[in-house]
């Protein structure tokens, strides 16, 4: 992600601590970029919580994950792209 965002000469800040979370990269000063790569239900049950937080501080956040992860969020008001095309987009680059 952080190549990506090199690449495209998106300024970001990685792990930027926000109220005692550390969210993977912040762009913008209001978007945050999560990448989750692992299936592991009590990891997901923490970064679900982290974004009800942040999302109540303002914030907008942009889920990168796998197809099969897409379940675990759908319910929340995040983006949710599975590949850089797509976030390519979202971004509006």
């Amino acid at each position: 992600m952080a190549k990506f965002l090199i690449n495209k000469r998106i300024p970001f800040k990685y792990e930027y601590e926000i109220c005692g979370y550390f969210p993977d990269f912040l762009i913008k000063d209001s978007i945050l970029i999560e990448v989750v790569g692992l299936e592991w239900k009590p990891r997901l049950e923490k970064v679900r919580l982290k974004f009800r937080e942040l999302i109540k501080l303002g914030y907008e956040i942009i889920v990168f994950t796998y197809p099969n992860m897409v379940k675990y969020f759908n319910d929340l008001p995040v983006k949710i792209v599975t590949n850089l095309r797509e976030l390519n987009d979202i971004l509006g680059i």
